[in-house]
């Protein structure tokens, strides 16, 4: 896990500013996500930077930028946990000595032209950006998942610059850090960037399962050819989901491959720990690691003083007591998480609505103390159907459907009427899309469209969701939920859940593993009958059977969000210091939005406070960032 930044080209603005300035910029950015080792280098029209947090290989060895071949230089950050399997596939003349860790691994594919060929087979989460100058290309890669960030811009269309955030890139001079009309459309929906979006105009994510390479001229600047390889869900495990489609839960064949994800998760050379919940999933792990593979991780636990509610620490206990596992209960008071708020804010690189990056981002600090990795079980509600919002779909598509013949008119005039429930209706059918893939994205929109409009100076083109799935040929040949499940993995799952857990972690230098986003779990996940997912009132119904007679406290309890408590938000939102009025006039922010109608706004009583929190961070940490 670690973080880094390149910059191409001779002539690039980057190219005339001094190393020693940039890396101390750059170490305000990433340090705390890299604290062993930092380092910058230029060469050959390049300037990388790289801040190492060592988990394999502790030696200098793997220190990063990984310069081979002479002038060749690699930033990489995250872990391949299959490589010493995929170098068994390779034929021993091409072999080179003294690959002992996963970025050499890495830098030897690359130097050998051998990464097109193999990049699929990689099982793990990395971003990387690879620098040829003999060859004249720079090339980059993302995991097929979007566990890791990878984020790029162009300098006046010629020079190309990568980062591991958004924010990051614009110390380029020649890149601003203005806020693009339209990703604040998407931001407004949701609550964070979607797809390739980011706050910034011309700063862009590279998609998940993404192989770009970008062809230089001889002064590193763009020619404009490229190629592009796809090793993402849809292309590595869809056409495998389709072959082996609605097949019934088996135990022991889930056990097997869930075991195999588990165990590579455990390649590291530190103490690995585990984040333990009341849910089905973390429960699951911990007994997997002890009683399949005779591991007994420390296990860590989260709680709010006097809010019960929140509270899974007894669910926890209990699992650990029944395993005989080491459990750590961090508990924290409404004061601490306020008091951290503003520091949290600071360290994002990018505004974000889900209050429970709070909750995590202490959790990983205290963690950090004792332990540089964590077994996360993110990823289990998307691949097993564990959300209400599927059952939920179901429901509201049984009673839309019977609309569908009113004609587009009879809800434009519906959306005039100043009720929110009607105008969220009037959305739905609006969008213009498949019914029930509109019911499911806007389950996640948290204004109207029609205030959306009026927060913004001027109307943006809204963001089209079937991106996800409209070139898909083969998209109608997965079941209903299959195809929530792929659009949730996409869609949420990168941009809110990865991006909350990344961000936590990154703050305190901590690398969190995912072993439920194990390519060959999330393919068995989606090719699972809808039953063995899903019923009338509960989600992952296969896990819950499963657990019955291992951790019997645990199959039915119902799902939960990982939140914070309501009143923590709500007299954070209460300080006036953070009221709109005693905050920046001058922030670019209000050349995007109508700073008169988000005030009016803000006046009304009726707002959630999800609303309120959504545009008052919003606006703190345009203040924060003096944007």
């Amino acid at each position: 896990m670690c973080r880094f930044w390149i910059s191409i080209g001779k002539e690039s603005s980057v190219a005339n500013i001094r190393k020693e300035f940039l890396k101390l910029k750059l170490d305000s950015f990433f340090k705390n996500g890299g604290p062993d080792f930092q380092n910058i280098i230029r060469n050959q029209g390049c300037t990388a930077y790289h801040s190492r947090l060592a988990i394999q290989d502790l030696t200098y060895e793997s220190n990063q930028p990984f310069v081979s071949g002479g002038n060749n230089i690699l930033v990489f950050n995250g872990e391949i946990f299959n490589w010493k399997e995929i170098l068994k596939l390779i034929p021993n003349d091409l072999l080179e000595k003294n690959i002992n860790s996963d970025t050499k691994f890495l830098s030897f594919l690359l130097d050998n032209d051998l990464i097109e060929k193999y990049i699929h087979k990689f099982k793990g989460f990395f971003s990387f950006v690879y620098f040829c100058s003999s060859k004249f290309y720079v090339s980059c890669g993302r995991d097929c998942f979007g566990v890791k960030p990878l984020y790029y811009a162009y300098e006046n269309n010629k020079y190309p610059i990568f980062s591991s955030t958004s924010e990051a890139i614009t110390l380029n001079p020649a890149i601003s850090n203005s806020l693009n009309p339209e990703s604040l459309g998407s931001y407004l929906r949701f609550g964070f960037f979607p797809h390739i979006k980011s706050p910034f105009l011309g700063i862009n994510q590279l998609l998940p399962g993404t192989y770009k390479k970008l062809y230089l001229n001889k002064d590193y600047s763009l020619n404009h050819k490229k190629k592009i390889i796809r090793f993402d869900i849809e292309k590595s495990i869809i056409p495998k989901v389709i072959k082996n489609n609605n097949v019934n839960f088996s135990e022991n064949y889930f056990l097997n491959i869930l075991e195999n994800a588990c165990k590579k998760r455990l390649l590291a050379d530190v103490p690995i720990s585990l984040l333990l919940s009341g849910g089905i999933d973390s429960n699951l792990l911990a007994w997997i690691y002890s009683e399949k593979l005779g591991i007994k991780l420390p296990c860590f636990t989260i709680a709010f003083d006097n809010t019960p509610k929140f509270d899974e620490s007894k669910i926890a206990s209990e699992t650990c007591r029944i395993l005989n596992l080491r459990h750590e209960i961090i508990k924290f008071s409404e004061v601490a998480m306020q008091d951290k708020i503003l520091e949290i804010m600071k360290n994002l690189d990018q505004p974000f609505i889900d209050t429970s990056i709070i909750p995590t981002t202490l959790l990983c600090s205290t963690i950090s103390n004792q332990f540089k990795v964590a077994i996360s079980a993110d990823g289990g509600d998307e691949g097993f159907g564990g959300y209400t919002k599927y059952l939920e779909n179901f429901k509201f598509y049984k009673y839309f459907s019977k609309l569908n013949f009113l004609p587009d008119e009879f809800f434009r005039i519906s959306n005039k009427i100043d009720i929110n429930r009607f105008s969220k209706i009037a959305d739905i059918f609006l969008e213009n899309k498949d019914l029930d893939k509109s019911i499911f994205i806007h389950q996640h929109q948290v204004w109207p469209n029609k205030i959306i409009d009026k927060i913004l100076l001027n109307k943006q083109e809204q963001f089209d969701f079937g991106c996800f799935y409209k070139s898909f040929e083969k998209f109608n040949s997965l079941s209903n939920l299959s195809q929530l499940q792929f659009i949730d993995m996409s869609f949420y799952l990168k941009d809110n859940i990865l991006f909350k857990i990344n961000r936590a972690s990154m703050q305190h230098g901590i690398e969190l593993r995912e072993p439920l986003l194990d390519q060959d779990l999330i393919t068995y996940g989606l090719s699972l009958r809808s039953e063995d997912k899903i019923s009338r009132k509960k989600g992952k119904i296969c896990l819950r059977k499963m657990l019955s007679d291992k951790l019997p406290h645990v199959q039915n309890i119902k799902k939960k969000g990982f939140g914070v408590p309501i009143s923590t938000v709500k007299s954070f939102l209460e300080n006036r210091e953070f009221d709109i009025d005693n905050l920046d006039l001058s922030s670019n922010l209000w050349s995007v939005f109508d700073r008169s109608f988000v005030k009016s706004l803000l006046s009304k009583n009726n707002l959630s406070i999800t609303q309120r929190w959504h545009i008052q961070s919003l606006i703190l940490w345009c203040y924060l960032k003096k944007i």
